[in-house]
């Protein structure tokens, strides 16, 4: 029978000898064998240990500590002996290992170690910095850390738009480290501002200012005795004034102040046409020829033309353009039974016409001969139709004698 530690064999052959045999015994005794590796990689030191023929089974070591793998196994082999193998794996921190990459807005570093004896504390993190730490724990009962860190990166955008009226310009921010104050404002000029905080603790902010145009437009209407000019103006720097005025012209102004403390504004001009005057206009009855006469927007109330001959009427007043309006009347005196007027009456009086101003001078009389006279030549009587260039007969024996002078 073998011992710990020995090998013995037996083999038995027949004999030459009849019925007898041949027996050939061994008897091998073993050794112990022990040898040892040491290996790894960068994140594990590695040692195998090998004992062959060992009197004791290892199979039963206690487990590594933190940061320890240790791995045996153990069989008995012919020699009843133990052939044990043991690795040990130590854990060896490893990193960080840094990438960085991101997008416009954030930019993002990525750190990741191994085999760390804590978890990191992420700490409070500075405005426009986000930190994340997460781990788990290995085989070893290390640590796997990977830390992100998000770093917010400050853009900015200005648009302009807007119209015949407004301008705008659109600015927006992103990540700004402040938020924006709109301010007070200039005058012709809105100023709106909206902030938010973004996940980083920074500002988000859209800030638009809209700056007013000035514009003015102007019209002019009008009939025969008034020219209206209209003037609209929007976004003015100041108001306008009236004035006084003068005479022969109505201002009116409306001033009104906008959203951007500018001043819209309406300025209504009426000029009076000057001068008016429809001149003596003969008309003849029974009783003779009379004359009637109206004026409007005169600098002066008319006054000439009237004679003892005939009987006077004036009315008048002053109108709102600080000028005169009236109407006047020179009748033939009505006699007892239709009796004629006296023998001979001259008027005079201007018109204005275009701008140009006429001259005219009117005379009744019953002689052909004066009232020629009163045109002055070339003018002859023709005869005929009772009528003469610049000579009118007007019945009753009576002529009506014109002249015009420029």
């Amino acid at each position: 029978t073998a011992t710990d530690g020995h090998i013995k064999t037996a083999r038995t052959s027949a004999s030459k000898y009849k019925d007898r045999y041949d027996t050939v015994e061994t008897d091998r005794e073993v050794k112990p064998l022990n040898a040892t590796a040491a290996g790894g990689g960068p994140l594990w030191d590695e040692v195998a240990e090998v004992n062959d023929n060992a009197p004791t089974d290892l199979s039963g070591q206690a487990a590594g500590g933190v940061g320890v793998i240790i791995d045996a196994a153990s069989k008995k082999n012919d020699a009843g002996r133990f052939d044990n193998r043991k690795t040990t794996r130590t854990a060896k921190p490893y990193g960080p290992v840094i990438s960085i990459h991101g997008t416009p807005l954030v930019e993002e570093t990525v750190e990741r170690s191994r085999n760390q004896d804590s978890m990191p504390s992420p700490g409070t993190p500075a405005d426009g910095t986000m930190v994340d730490v997460s781990g788990s724990i290995n085989d070893a009962a290390k640590i796997d850390v990977t830390k992100t860190t998000r770093r917010a990166i400050e853009k900015q955008a200005t648009a302009n738009s807007g119209g015949p009226l407004i301008s705008v310009s659109e600015t927006i921010k992103v990540n700004s480290p402040s938020p924006a104050n709109p301010g007070a404002g200039a005058d012709g000029t809105i100023n709106d501002v909206s902030n938010t905080i973004n996940e980083f603790g920074r500002y988000n902010v859209s800030q638009t200012v809209k700056t007013a145009n000035p514009k003015e437009a102007t019209s002019t209407s009008g009939g025969p005795l008034v020219t209206v000019t209209e003037t609209v103006k929007v976004n003015a720097t100041a108001p306008e004034s009236p004035g006084a005025g003068s005479t022969g012209t109505i201002i009116d102004v409306s001033n009104s102040i906008n959203a951007f403390g500018r001043y819209d504004v309406r300025k209504t001009t009426k000029t009076a046409k000057v001068g008016q005057d429809s001149g003596w206009v003969s008309y003849t009855d029974r009783y003779g020829t009379s004359y009637v006469r109206s004026f409007q927007n005169m600098q002066s109330v008319p006054t000439d033309g009237f004679t003892n001959k005939t009987s006077n009427s004036l009315s008048f007043r002053k109108n709102e353009f600080g000028l005169w309006d009236g109407n006047a009347s020179r009748v033939a005196v009505r006699g007892g039974g239709g009796g004629t007027p006296d023998d001979e009456v001259e008027v005079s009086y201007n018109i204005s016409i275009g701008g140009v101003t006429y001259a005219i001078a009117e005379k009744i009389t019953s002689s052909l001969t004066s009232a020629q006279n009163f045109v002055g030549p070339p003018v002859a009587n023709t005869g005929g139709s009772g009528k003469t260039p610049g000579i009118v007969y007007i019945g009753k024996g009576k002529y009506k004698a014109t002249k015009v002078t420029i």
